[in-house]
């Protein structure tokens, strides 16, 4: 069957339909660039990343009116084990009950695995009861942190284990 329409005028309107298509093509690749760029972004390298957490938690803390927390390089051994593991495995769940530095007592871990800034962490353990009675502990006087970055595809993951500790008076 024949169109009424002359044949210049269906070439014309593919034309039209084609650069819209090209167009929207266009705005979807850009759009998924500045998405999936903001996500690699948003997860830095692993240093970076505990240092933005070690400021993010020390923010929430003074916020909260609780005392800051000093670091421990021998509870940041213990994470270190715990990250790796994580890294590893699919479910991630606080494992870390003691440490052998001293007469150091855990207060909690919080782990991290994602795709998420240190402050949306930090954020979500702050809205989080049982996470947030951890990361504002008033009785906390130190921590340790270890953070381990690798890529997927596009994409870059996290995986952290972040345990608070006690000295017993």
């Amino acid at each position: 069957m024949e169109s009424a329409e002359p044949s210049w005028a269906r070439k014309k309107a593919r034309r039209r339909r084609r650069r819209w298509i090209l167009a929207g093509g266009a705005v979807a690749l850009i759009a998924a660039a500045v998405i999936f760029g903001s996500i690699v972004e948003r997860v830095p390298a692993a240093e970076e990343y505990t240092q933005r957490l070690s400021e993010a938690l020390a923010t929430a803390r003074s916020d909260a009116g609780v005392a800051a927390l000093a670091w421990n390089d021998c509870v940041a051994a213990e994470a270190a084990e715990a990250a790796e593991v994580y890294e590893a495995s699919l479910r991630v769940e606080a494992s870390i009950t003691e440490v052998p530095c001293g007469d150091a007592v855990v207060v909690g871990e919080l782990p991290i695995r994602g795709i998420t800034s240190p402050e949306d962490a930090v954020a979500t353990w702050t809205r989080s009861s049982y996470r947030r009675d951890i990361a504002l502990a008033p009785d906390a006087d130190a921590w340790g942190a270890a953070c381990r970055t690798y890529e997927v595809d596009i994409r870059r993951y996290v995986t952290c284990s972040v345990v608070l500790v006690s000295y017993p008076s």
